[in-house]
C-alpha cells in the first residue's frame, strides 16, 4: 500500500515539473511565485493574433467590446481567485495573476484605447503578454499587492492612535 502512495506522489511531482519545465499556460491557470494552482475552466478557441492576458484581482473581469458591426461581446479575464469559487474556506492568494489566453489582440487594443481610466489597466493589475513571455513577466511583478490579500495577524494593525 505505501508503494503504490509513493508512487501516485512522484507521478504527482513529476507532473509539476513538466508544467514548469516546458513553460506552457491554461486558461484559468493561477500563476504564483511560489507555486501553480490551475482552475477547471474551458479552453477559449484561439484564432488570428491572441494575447494572454494576466490578472492580479481576486474576481473576474468582464469588458464588453464592440465587433465591426457594432454588436457588443463579452469578454472575462479571469482573476487570481478563481479556484476559491465554491469552497467554504480559502485563502486569498498573494503576488498570484489569474491567466486568460487566447484574447484577441485587438479586443486587448480596444479596451486599453476606451478605458484609459481604468485603474486596475492603469496600475498593471492587468496586462497583457504573449503566451511564452507570461510566466516571466508575471515572476517580474510578483511583488505587485492588490489590497485584497489577507493580512498577516502578528504585523496587522500596528499604528497607534491618539486618543
Amino acid at each position: 500500500m505505501q508503494k503504490s502512495r509513493k508512487t501516485t506522489e512522484e507521478n504527482i511531482t513529476e507532473e509539476k515539473n513538466v508544467i514548469i519545465k516546458d513553460n506552457s499556460i491554461q486558461d484559468g491557470e493561477v500563476i504564483n511565485t511560489a507555486s501553480t494552482k490551475k482552475a477547471k475552466t474551458k479552453p477559449i478557441a484561439k484564432t488570428g493574433d491572441t494575447v494572454v492576458i494576466c490578472s492580479n484581482y481576486p474576481h473576474d473581469i468582464k469588458y464588453r467590446v464592440p465587433d465591426k458591426s457594432g454588436r457588443m461581446h463579452e469578454f472575462v479575464f479571469h482573476g487570481n481567485a478563481v479556484n476559491l469559487r465554491g469552497k467554504d474556506k480559502g485563502v486569498l492568494p498573494v503576488g498570484a495573476f489569474g491567466i486568460t489566453t487566447g484574447v484577441p489582440k485587438d479586443v486587448w487594443e480596444w479596451i486599453k484605447e476606451h478605458r484609459p481610466d481604468d485603474e486596475l489597466i492603469k496600475k498593471g493589475y492587468i496586462f497583457a503578454s504573449t503566451e511564452a513571455n507570461a510566466r516571466e513577466a508575471v515572476m517580474e511583478r510578483a511583488g505587485m499587492r492588490n489590497g485584497y490579500e489577507p493580512i498577516d495577524p502578528t504585523t496587522g494593525n500596528t499604528r497607534e492612535y491618539s486618543k
